[in-house]
């Protein structure tokens, strides 16, 4: 057996009974042993983050392999590759339930590896057999001809499975973790990389609702076609066929996994190009090295690297909105939405942006200049000129999110809208204009059962842009495939964190400005005063050296043991009516604090500061 290696192990038995199992089953349930293996890959991925990031309690598979921590020490692209292979095609295992013999085989093929470089990494063993395939008759042929006889099917989301929740012990952690090398994963362990790609390359498109034709050169409504030929008399790898049997899109596999992307992306744009000339439309092109997919659409939009395929609903919307698109470099913008001038050139700039072709736009206003009718006017216009149809408006607070849903309603009485937020609710999937948290939205793409597919939403509005489309949240962009508009008051220019980075406008200018000096101005804002009430210590300072011999003791005693002070050690301070504390971060969070300060500081706010006229 091909994991009789872990046997030697004791301290982990439960992976080696996930392995034999799954390869146990391989002969008599190909389906179930994957869906097992994918078992034996969570429980091996969230070990190795326990390791080496930290508490995965509240993270899925999905979360766990994708953590830019865990990728960074598995430093190994093939390897993080081979995991969500694993987690992709077990997937499919728990909600399609077709896997052949040859898949499943390829399956336990890669959990082999991952699992036998990981007991390497972990000192557990010094090296484990090659990967010995089992003989069968099934095996002959390719990858592609193996699939499953192909069934046209309605795409769409599959139904939830109940898994089992795989724990990692905190005792096996602690007693692997200091035996853990910090040296990279093996790349070459004989690995068909190849076909690992095709592999992945094939879920992918059955996870979109695409089943695969077994025979090449065949077309079956709502199926991907394999090898189909093109007039010239040479080959595409697949096709993709509406309901009424006439291509949607085509798909490039062997250039890119060839020659790169250059070359794939000329090669699928040349088969659109000719196919053209016999349907009188253009195909969608995609290019793939099979992990990594491209799309070239219709609409003028360079090429863009997408998450995953389209659903067949949504290539069908791609190739109605090519001819029904209207021009929108003059919107017709309703006073009852927006009346001001600067809020309709805001919603211009934003139509002049998708017009030449960018598929992201950031507005910066001021807070109280109306952003959210702004945002609502900017779907108006784009609905009617038939630019979008579906919604994502997203912010960082629930108030807020219930807040614009009010507000779009009122303003767009007729289109179908849902919320939501942390809690379950009433939720409508099919609504036209969904509003969410963050936190919800990406708990939704990040599930392996996820609620919406990459092409459900054509726009996806940000409140306050600033705040929350870095770190996990950025999972959400890069997600789906739709056009995106910012609105934020305070920009971010951190290094790696630019707001401009995000909505791809380098030169560090948003599409559109009103700020706060303009606002006022304007007389659209009223300005403020700023009342001085800083203390003259907290304005410049507190020197070491000049504090008294027995303050310096103090802050020795209390912060610094045994560090000899300067004023290049940042200084001390008067500790007359002061405390001491540490942070949870322990000394580098010590902090002095003045307790008459403060208290002087909040009876003058008090006695002083604007009240309303409840007397708050």
């Amino acid at each position: 057996m091909n994991f009789d290696f872990l046997d030697s192990i004791p301290q982990l038995g439960k992976l080696a009974s996930y392995c034999h199992e799954a390869e146990t089953l391989l002969p008599v349930s190909p389906t179930s042993s994957v869906a097992t293996s994918r078992k034996a890959l969570e429980y091996t991925a969230r070990l190795i983050y326990s390791i080496k990031v930290g508490d995965c309690s509240s993270l899925n598979l999905f979360e766990v392999i994708s953590d830019p921590s865990f990728v960074a020490f598995i430093d190994d692209e093939p390897t993080i590759d081979a995991m969500h292979a694993i987690r992709k095609m077990g997937n499919l295992a728990a909600h399609d339930g077709t896997m052949s013999f040859a898949q499943a085989q390829k399956v336990l093929e890669l959990l082999h590896f991952v699992v036998g470089d990981t007991c390497i990494t972990l000192g557990v063993i010094s090296d484990y057999p090659s990967f010995v395939r089992a003989d069968s008759a099934v095996q002959a042929g390719t990858l592609s001809s193996l699939q499953p006889a192909a069934k046209p099917q309605a795409a769409g989301k599959p139904a939830k499975a109940k898994a089992e929740k795989i724990v990692v012990s905190e005792q096996l952690v602690a007693e692997l973790a200091p035996r853990m090398r910090y040296t990279h994963f093996n790349v070459s362990a004989g690995r068909d990389e190849e076909e690992n790609k095709r592999l992945f390359l094939s879920a992918s498109l059955r996870e979109a609702g695409w089943p695969i034709v077994n025979r090449p050169n065949q077309a079956m409504p709502a199926s991907a076609g394999i090898q189909c030929m093109l007039e010239d008399g040479k080959e595409i790898d697949y096709v993709l066929y509406g309901r009424d049997n006439r291509p949607l899109a085509i798909i490039d596999y062997s250039t890119m996994a060839a020659r790169g992307p250059i070359a794939a992306r000329a090669r699928v744009e040349y088969a659109s190009d000719q196919m053209s000339v016999k349907l009188g439309y253009k195909p969608i092109a995609y290019y793939t090295n099979g992990y990594r997919i491209y799309c070239i659409d219709q609409l003028g939009f360079k090429a863009r690297r997408v998450f995953d395929f389209h659903t067949i609903e949504e290539l069908e919307l791609l190739k109605q909105r090519a001819t029904t698109r209207q021009d929108i470099s003059n919107p017709v913008i309703r006073d009852e939405v927006t009346n001001r001038d600067y809020q309709k050139n805001a919603i211009r700039s934003v139509c002049r942006a998708f017009m030449d072709g960018r598929r992201r736009s950031l507005l910066v206003m001021a807070t109280g200049t109306g952003k959210t009718r702004v945002a609502i006017s900017i779907a108006d216009v784009l609905l009617k000129a038939k630019w979008v149809k579906n919604i994502l408006f997203l912010a960082d607070r629930t108030s807020l999110v219930k807040q614009a849903h009010k507000s779009f309603n009122k303003l767009l009485p007729d289109v179908p809208t849902s919320i939501y937020t942390g809690g379950e609710g009433e939720r409508d999937s099919k609504a036209r204009i969904i509003f969410s948290t963050y936190q919800t939205m990406v708990n939704l793409i990040n599930d392996d059962s996820r609620e919406f597919t990459v092409g459900r939403f054509d726009l996806i509005i940000i409140d306050e842009a600033h705040r929350s489309i870095f770190k996990k949240y950025g999972a959400i962009f890069k997600y789906f495939d739709s056009l995106m508009v910012g609105l934020t008051a305070t920009p971010r220019a951190e290094e790696n964190k630019s707001t401009y980075d995000v909505f791809e406008l380098p030169a560090g200018e948003p599409d559109y400005a009103y700020e706060l000096e303009e606002a006022i101005e304007d007389g659209y804002l009223v300005g403020f005063q700023v009342l001085d009430r800083t203390t003259e210590i907290l304005r410049r300072g507190i020197r070491y050296d000049d504090l008294s011999d027995e303050d310096k003791k103090q802050v020795e005693e209390a912060f610094y043991e045994d560090n000899d002070l300067s004023d290049e050690d940042g200084g001390g301070s008067d500790l007359s009516g002061l405390e001491f504390g540490y942070g949870s971060s322990g000394k580098n969070s010590r902090a002095i604090i003045n307790k008459g300060t403060i208290d002087a500081m909040l009876g003058d706010l008090m006695k002083n500061g604007l009240k309303i006229d409840a007397g708050d």
